[in-house]
């Protein structure tokens, strides 16, 4: 695999190391300037190859031990300190903990005192771990901006429609199999009372005529009920403070510790500014800017008392430092930055003044959490943003999908109403009609029973090519198909139902395939519910300019209050894909014509 161009912070940092050793190594050796320049090199190769430049890194530098300069010059320190960095942050950690041991080792072999052990551990260990949080981060960025990236690519209208053509499937062939189920029953009984006009078979069938309203005003509460609106996408919440106050609480308890340990004898003004040091931790999410700052005050106080910035093992006050130099980076202001650089050049001051010697380590550590704590910003940034466009997209999304499902919801119950309402009323009525002329009237009331017993036939004639077409709407739901095979397949559905049906179509432009069948498919609703026809035909012509669809039937027409919800509804689909639309009725029957321009970009139903 080729290498990348490194990117200008991995430029940065082989520069600051080569510079770094150049400064320390010069006095000592007049190679100072190759060594430096392959070290960068090296420092170059490590986030793309980090066991093979970590491994290299540790040959070069046990051979600088060996033949180079005293062992407390630091000329290698930032180039270590940056090699485990990026191990933890660049390596797998099956691969990277162990590549990182071997500069542990080169530390034993060259130092093998438990104190420096244990600190080398330490150092290295915090190193590593800062890495592994940074790669952490920009895992999680990449997942936000995978998640955003699929989100921006989801085609709303299509998604919507796949789902509400579920809905459509689940609630309206539930709702009209009950009602079917009644309406069954009631013309069963009416056609079995016509003989015998037995009392108790005409009182159930007002029975369950009346159990058929009650069941119909019940599912159309349902249907038109509002359904729950999705609810606000917010991110969990990063800020733990108590977490702070625990890290805080127990730095104090270490400072202290150390303090005794050490046998130091200090004012009550030492102690103070020794225990409020790691207080400052407390501060360090939320204000991490004035954290910094009242550090940096109180290490200046400390030059000037004086009183100890590191004693013992020097634990509790290099951590505080850590955290303080990693939260004023990460927070990324100006005023964070000014505060950071006031806490360095405070504890440069504070080593030149106690311990001149320890100054290189100090500065590494502390520029390297705030170079890590920088990389770890900017990656959580990135997913900050992606993972803020992704709810918002997510957000729309449910936002349309809710909307699409709640208008679906109202043409069920539109359809349910229509089709259902007259029927079972007249029905209901014609039922008791025949109870009340059972005695006195037989034959009135055997009119009236063959009236529940048409208007129940067609009744369940109507909600079966209601069903039918509902079940017809699935086919449109995936993609892949083309005109011809979904009219084909709606075709053959109606056909079953027993009217005519032909079709005589062009193939449409996939983006006008969804329309195209919607206005078919609304176009055969209305010769199936208000029409008395017994053939329909369904043209499709496409030329170059404009697709042409035209639903006739050979009826006797419909009122313009009955052409209803769905055509209009679609007529209003056709305008906004900058068409025209038209439902006329004329002494050939009920037509409905669409003409679409072939270059539109049609909307989805």
């Amino acid at each position: 695999m080729r290498l990348r161009q490194p990117t200008l912070s991995e430029w940065t940092i082989a520069v600051a190391c080569g510079g770094w050793t150049v400064v320390f190594l010069l006095p000592e050796s007049e190679w100072a300037a190759p060594i430096a320049l392959v070290w960068a090199i090296v420092i170059l190769l490590l986030p793309q190859r980090p066991i093979i430049g970590a491994i290299t890194l540790a040959l070069l530098q046990t051979g600088l031990v060996l033949t180079g300069p005293t062992a407390d010059n630091p000329a290698a320190l930032a180039s270590l300190l940056i090699a485990v960095y990026y191990l933890g942050r660049h390596a797998p950690l099956r691969w990277g903990a162990p590549v990182g041991a071997l500069f542990l080792v080169e530390v034993i072999a060259d130092r093998g005192d438990a104190t420096t052990l244990v600190f080398a551990a330490a150092l290295l260990a915090g190193m590593f771990a800062f890495g592994r949080l940074v790669q952490l981060r920009a895992e999680a960025a990449a997942r936000a901006k995978r998640v955003e990236a699929a989100l921006s690519g989801v085609d709303a209208e299509q998604l919507a429609e796949s789902i509400v053509a579920r809905e459509r499937i689940r609630l309206g062939t539930q709702a009209l199999e009950i009602i079917r189920s009644s309406v069954d029953v009631m013309r069963a009984e009416a056609t079995q009372a016509m003989d015998d006009l037995d009392p108790a078979r005409i009182q159930s069938i007002v029975d369950r005529g009346s159990i058929a309203v009650e069941q119909l005003r019940r599912l159309l509460g349902i249907l038109r009920s509002p359904a729950s609106a999705p609810s606000p996408r917010i991110g969990p919440s990063l800020t733990r403070p108590w977490a702070d106050f625990g890290i805080a609480a127990a730095l104090v308890l270490l400072a202290v510790a150390e303090l005794i340990s050490s046998g130091h004898s200090m004012s009550p003004l030492g102690w103070a500014l020794a225990i409020s040091f790691p207080l400052t931790v407390v501060l360090r999410r939320p204000r991490p800017t004035i954290a910094a700052a009242s550090a940096a005050g109180i290490v200046i106080l400390m030059v000037l008392v004086p009183a100890p910035l590191l004693t013992g093992w020097g634990a509790a006050g290099l951590v505080t430092l850590i955290l303080l130099s990693w939260s004023s980076a990460a927070a990324g202001q100006w005023h964070a930055w000014a505060a950071y650089a006031a806490l360095l050049g405070s504890t440069i001051i504070w080593f030149a003044t106690f311990g001149p010697e320890n100054i290189p380590m100090s500065l590494a550590i502390l520029g390297l959490s705030a170079f890590a704590a920088s990389e770890w910003s900017l990656r959580n940034r990135e997913r900050l943003s992606a993972s803020t466009h992704a709810d918002r997209l997510q957000s729309e999304l449910d936002q349309h999908i809710h909307e699409a499902v709640r208008l679906e919801r109202l043409r069920i119950a539109r359809d349910l109403h229509d089709v259902t309402s007259h029927a079972v009323g007249v029905m209901v009525l014609q039922a008791s009609a025949a109870q009340a002329n059972l005695r006195r009237d037989p034959a009135a009331a055997r009119h009236a029973l063959l009236t529940v017993q048409t208007a129940g036939e067609q009744a369940l004639t109507e909600l079966g090519m209601l069903v039918s077409l509902l079940e017809a709407a699935e086919n449109n739901a995936g993609p892949g198909s083309t005109l011809l095979e979904l009219l084909d397949a709606l075709a053959s559905r109606v056909r079953a139902l027993g009217l005519d049906v032909e079709i005589d179509a062009d193939d449409a432009p996939n983006a006008l395939i969804d329309l195209a069948y919607h206005v078919v498919r609304e176009g055969l609703t209305n010769v199936i519910r208000h029409s008395k026809a017994t053939r329909v035909t369904v043209e499709v012509r496409a030329t170059e300019q404009t697709l042409t669809i035209r639903v006739t039937d050979n009826g006797e027409g419909a009122r313009t209050e009955a052409a209803g919800f769905g055509l209009s509804g679609m007529s209003e689909r056709v305008q906004d894909a900058g068409g025209q639309f038209a439902a006329t009725t004329g002494p050939g029957g009920f037509q409905v014509v669409a003409d679409i321009p072939i270059e539109s970009k049609a909307p989805r139903s």
